[in-house]
């Protein structure tokens, strides 16, 4: 694999669109005629540039994850039975 093929934004070009359309990195690599890791590589490059950009500290989740055990919604618990 040549960085020169993972930076050719003809290539980037061509797989963001391949991707977009719902196709494999497989099928990617077979219709430009490269080799699949060299498509899968171009694959994690383009994720991690999104990835970067579509990170602003708002669109984290910045609150403790929830217990195993806190998982739905409280509800009040239901009157005791009373004996008679």
């Amino acid at each position: 694999m040549t960085e020169a093929t993972v930076l050719d934004e003809s290539v980037r070009s061509a797989v963001r669109d391949l991707r977009r359309d719902g196709r494999s990195p497989k099928e990617i690599a077979r219709a430009l005629h490269l080799r699949p890791s060299v498509v899968s590589h171009v694959v994690q490059v383009l994720a991690r540039e999104r990835d970067a950009v579509d990170r602003s500290p708002a669109d984290r989740n910045v609150g403790p994850a929830p217990l195993a055990g806190d998982l739905r919604p409280h509800m009040p618990r239901p009157p005791a039975a009373t004996a008679r």
